[in-house]
């Protein structure tokens, strides 16, 4: 299995690289925001995503994976893989905050650090880890199994994908997408397996018979195949590569009661500690996540949607200064450990923006006082957090133009 992780996830990473060549190096290496890991200085991160560098760790990646699996006996060479590796998914993630690699990161470490028999046992944790994080995300933010379940949850994402083309993230047939979005019975389905599987179905790996085991990686696959098909083609592909860590944790022999399934039960505890104890996802701070993915209800994600994106109101992060009326700004940022800054019902309701603006800029300035977020070309930290008024700019540029401050993360504004 150790052959078999090391070529899927070269392979399928080289094929992915070769086929968004240009919306893969290109977008990234064009980021203009850093995400940087709260315990490494921002240069660091910076370092890795200067142009040979970042470059020479993404071409270079599959073929100290394909080393390893040429010699997966040699220590040092598994070692070397997983350094790499780790580069790599440092520098893109920092500009992606991608989920994608998380996993084959960790098992790369455990192949590298422990014995055979406890790394996979590692890898199966790992793999209930990585999806079952993301259902009980769902369950957190959410706020249950049943909001989240409720047919608009899966139609509002279906529905905000379907209206991009196939080449910005769109599903690969548009047309089933929209005709299931139709049949509210159908959605309510499919929301409900989803988190059955997330939740129940794949923590039961863990008590499983062996022969058992490798039907969930199947499923696993099947899942992504159908993400691709009705919600974002990009999205069902771009978690391919973690189809070798499916093969080493579901498909591996880790025996119930063995030395590595305890390896996998100390994986999932840990995991799940942070919830369990202080009812808190795990921290997104590389290489910590708590992979929370479309983990909104359907009426958060239209409030948020509705707020932040589709109409005239904007969170803004800058470096110097709050936003001034006339200034151009960029695109919104919300960072999974701002949701609480969130006031949802506030949201809903409608009315003024001095209802929930407030909290969310001090809650976003708060965290951005950690220096986590640092523009690529200066190297400057993102310190005030802003939430304004906008209009388009004048002479088509699309450009989303200053209105109106109404709230900062100092408590001032006029929305209040």
């Amino acid at each position: 299995m150790l052959r078999v992780f090391y070529l899927t996830t070269a392979l399928i990473n080289m094929l992915l690289w070769l086929r968004w060549w240009h919306v893969g190096y290109a977008r990234t290496d064009d980021a203009p925001i850093v995400t940087c890991p709260s315990w490494l200085p921002a240069s660091a991160v910076l370092a890795l995503r200067r142009r040979p560098m970042y470059y020479t760790l993404c071409r270079a990646g599959p073929l100290t994976m394909i080393t390893a699996a040429a010699w997966p006996d040699v220590w040092m060479v598994r070692l070397g893989a997983a350094a790499w590796h780790s580069l790599y998914v440092l520098a893109e993630t920092s500009c992606t905050h991608s989920h994608r690699d998380h996993a084959s990161l960790y098992s790369a470490w455990a192949l590298a650090l422990l014995p055979a028999h406890l790394a996979h046992g590692v890898a199966l944790g790992v793999c209930v880890h990585f999806v079952a994080s993301s259902g009980f995300a769902k369950l957190h933010v959410a706020g249950g199994a049943a909001a989240w379940a409720e047919p608009s949850t899966l139609a509002s994402i279906l529905r905000q994908y379907n209206s991009l083309p196939i080449r910005e993230g769109g599903p690969l047939l548009p047309r089933a997408s929209a005709l299931l979005v139709r049949h509210p019975l159908l959605v309510a389905t499919l929301s409900a397996f989803t988190l059955v599987f997330e939740c129940a179905l794949v923590p039961a790996a863990l008590l499983l018979p062996l022969a058992l085991r490798p039907l969930l990686a199947a499923v696993s696959c099947m899942l992504h195949v159908g993400i691709a098909a009705v919600q974002s083609l990009d999205i069902g592909l771009y978690f391919l590569p973690n189809l070798g860590t499916y093969c080493l944790g579901f498909g591996s022999s880790v025996p119930l009661g063995s030395p590595g399934w305890w390896c996998a039960i100390a994986v999932c505890a840990a995991s799940a500690a942070p919830l369990l104890v202080r009812r808190r996802l795990v921290a997104e701070d590389w290489p910590l996540t708590p992979f929370a993915l479309f983990a909104w209800s359907g009426p958060q994600w239209r409030s948020l949607f509705a707020r932040l994106v589709d109409g005239d109101t904007r969170l803004v992060l800058g470096a110097r200064a709050p936003p001034q009326p006339g200034q151009a700004v960029g695109e919104t940022l919300v960072f999974n450990e701002v949701l609480r800054g969130l006031d949802w019902e506030a949201m809903a309701a409608g009315g003024r923006a001095g209802g929930w603006a407030p909290r969310l800029a001090v809650a976003v300035e708060k965290w951005l006082a950690g220096g986590r977020l640092v523009l690529a070309g200066t190297g400057e930290p993102l310190r005030y957090a802003s939430v304004v008024s906008v209009r388009k700019e004048e002479g088509g540029g699309g450009l989303d133009v200053v209105c109106e401050v109404l709230a900062t993360g100092k408590g001032e504004g006029k929305g209040l």
